[in-house]
């Protein structure tokens, strides 16, 4: 009677781990897929930048990330030392893209701002939209400068997933036909 419970543990064991190895592959071909594809993402992440690589000074930032019930966007909030900036995605899903918006609160509670439901501001400092979907995620789009709101410079953020809970954020801004690495993170979801 033992050895047929050690071996039926045994089996529900391995059948667990089996299942657990082929739910990351599938979990990571889902990334960005219609109006949830990021919801995957809501909490909190933790992330490091690699002060080789990243023209900015600072080496840690947080992003916290929520769904907004006003809107239905996913809403990050790039929490660092020297900036803050609130991102929304937004879902068509009849051109089964994402739009993302990025802006700066210009409130003294950057809170308040996240909790009026997102990015609302029709002059956004940066957007971008991809349709990628997946372990990577490249976000083509354009800077604004926030007093003329001519397009300064072509950016492209590429997003790319180990697991879903570690990510890697490549930040890059065109200048005289060249692609320069503005940001290199790599960021740990931690709640």
């Amino acid at each position: 009677m033992f050895a047929r419970c050690l071996m039926l543990a045994c089996v529900l064991t391995l059948t667990t781990a089996i299942a657990s190895a082929e739910e990351t592959p599938s979990q990571l071909s889902m990334i960005g897929v219609g109006s949830n594809g990021f919801d995957f993402m809501i909490g909190t992440w933790k992330c490091d930048e690699d002060l080789e690589q990243s023209v900015t000074t600072a080496n840690r930032f947080f992003i916290y990330v929520k769904r907004s019930h006003l809107t239905d966007s996913i809403v990050l909030d790039w929490d660092g030392p020297h900036d803050q900036i609130v991102e929304s995605l937004d879902y068509d899903p009849s051109a089964k893209t994402w739009h993302s918006k990025y802006t700066r609160p210009t409130s003294d509670d950057p809170r308040s701002f996240l909790n009026s439901g997102g990015v609302t501001d029709i002059n956004p400092a940066e957007t971008q939209s991809t349709s990628d979907t997946g372990s990577r995620i490249v976000w083509p789009g354009l800077d604004y400068s926030s007093s003329s709101h001519k397009s300064l410079r072509q950016i492209r953020e590429t997003w790319t997933f180990a697991a879903p809970d570690q990510l890697e954020d490549l930040f890059e801004i065109q200048q005289h036909g060249s692609w320069i690495l503005w940001i290199h993170a790599t960021c740990t979801k931690v709640n």
